[in-house]
């Protein structure tokens, strides 16, 4: 996915939340773009390994932790489809409320899975964070598939939801949902950001999960899009007959062009920074 070099204006014709810093005090990242020569070089080397080597990290379904394991939670059930989230504890985290770092995959919204938190470099970085004491929880969503019906809202509401059941079930499952961050790469990067940027009660449901309340403290975007109105920034290399390549995956099939722009404005994360 191309990187967009500006960030461009926010727009008024969007409501965002306005958040009272001085009473939540909540501590935000501003998107972050990281270099990927590192990962490009672990890819490299994971390519040059042996295919019978089962021991590669790349083959890795679940992260091997010396913590306990939720896998396989079902979060909500929607199209008749469950989806599911892991949960990664660190290995001391009994009678404790742990901060969380939800992880949303890339992948175009179309593709990917969240097992994706097993491999290569994510592995390393979310070993660490669970050594480090944070409980790592990547989620699935469905993904927006030609023909699906699945839009790129479905996503964004999807990573919500999971969110929000994390927060209605945090004493059960051990988590402090005032503590709640999240990192993604590429379109889930985006969803990352969307998930940092909007309040709980945007974007709704599972209507079983729309009383859930919890904070979002920090996030992390590995070069996720921000801004879907400004076409230019995509077309980075200024190419002729250019398209729109999102535009089917924001506004599926069925929608009135008329409701275009609200929609690609509802689903950018940069009109609800403040």
């Amino acid at each position: 996915m191309p990187r967009q070099a500006n960030v461009g204006s926010t727009s008024q014709a969007t409501k965002p939340i306005r958040r009272n810093m001085a009473n939540s005090k909540p501590a935000f990242l501003c998107i972050i773009l990281l270099m990927t020569s590192g990962l490009v070089a672990q890819e490299s080397r994971t390519k040059e390994q042996p295919r019978g080597n089962k021991t590669n990290r790349s083959q890795a379904k679940y992260l091997k932790t010396a913590g306990e394991r939720k896998l396989e939670v079902v979060y909500k059930e929607v199209s008749a489809k469950k989806l599911r989230l892991d949960l990664y504890y660190p290995a001391d985290h009994a009678d404790k409320e742990r901060p969380v770092v939800i992880f949303t995959h890339g992948g175009g919204w179309a593709a990917g899975s969240r097992y994706k938190a097993a491999s290569g470099l994510f592995a390393i970085v979310f070993s660490r964070l669970i050594e480090q004491g944070f409980v790592v929880a990547p989620v699935t969503y469905r993904l927006a598939k030609k023909g699906s019906g699945v839009t790129m809202r479905d996503c964004v509401i999807d990573c919500k939801d999971a969110v929000r059941y994390l927060a209605k079930n945090a004493k059960t499952l051990g988590i402090d949902p005032k503590r709640f961050c999240v990192m993604g790469d590429s379109a889930g990067g985006h969803l990352a950001q969307m998930l940092l940027l909007t309040a709980p009660e945007q974007l709704p449901g599972d209507p079983e999960l729309s009383d859930a309340t919890y904070k979002m403290i920090a996030g992390v975007s590995w070069y996720g899009p921000c801004d879907f109105e400004k076409m230019n920034l995509f077309n980075h290399d200024d190419r002729t007959g250019f398209k729109d390549r999102f535009g089917p995956r924001i506004l599926g099939a069925s929608l009135d062009p008329a409701d275009k722009l609200s929609r690609y404005r509802e689903v950018s994360p940069i009109n609800y920074l403040r």
